[in-house]
Formats: structure tokens, sequence, C-alpha cells
């Protein structure tokens, strides 16, 4: 009778665990549709990027998202060296334009790719 009680009990505690581990999976998978391109003077100033997450693994586009310190989402190409430097650059804590100039920098920049 007691090794039934502890086969009951470990099951009860696997099925938590599973379940936890299934939701927390669903909950954190970052896919992105489309990425935006940038021409080489618009790109993403490494001061405007508050932080990023790479895209799962199960999605048909292997991606970046940044976060910008405005609250943007921007998907870009996990392969594009500028991609690798400005992440290496938010995972080093550097920052290289003050973060409140931002915005306006941003704007600026797209405006001179148009």
């Amino acid at each position: 009778l007691r090794v039934s009680h502890v086969s009951i009990l470990f099951l009860c505690s696997m099925a938590f665990f599973l379940l936890l581990g299934t939701e927390g999976s669903n909950s954190m998978k970052v896919c992105c549709e489309e990425l935006q391109t940038f021409k080489s003077s618009a790109k993403i100033p490494l001061g405007c990027i508050k932080s990023y997450t790479r895209t799962s693994g199960n999605c048909a586009i292997k991606a970046v998202v940044f976060h910008t310190v405005n609250g943007k989402q921007v998907c870009v190409d996990a392969m594009a060296d500028w991609v690798k430097k400005r992440m290496e650059g938010v995972d080093a804590g550097r920052k290289l334009i003050n973060n409140q100039n931002c915005l306006n920098n941003l704007k600026a920049r797209q405006a001179k790719a148009v």
C-alpha cells in the first residue's frame, strides 16, 4: 500500500511539471512574419536598443527582435553582421547615443534612407 502512495505522488508531480513546462514554452515562442530591411545609413543605433529576443527555432524565419527604448519591436535578420554587432553591444551594456534622442535619431536616419 505504501508503494502505491509513493507512485501516485510521483505521477502527480510529473504531470504537474510537464504541464508547467508546456505552458512556459508556448508563452516564450516569438516568430517574425517578415524582416525589416535597412539601408546602411538607417540601421538602428545601439543606443536605441533596450534588449533583444531571438526567435524560436520552430519559426520559418530566423530572426532577432530588437526591443527599442521607444517601445517598438523590430524584426531583423539574425545573420546580418550589423545585427550581431548590436547584440554584442547590448550584451556588453554599451550605449552609443543618448536614449532620449533615440526617436529623433531614428526618424532622421530613415528620412535620409528614403
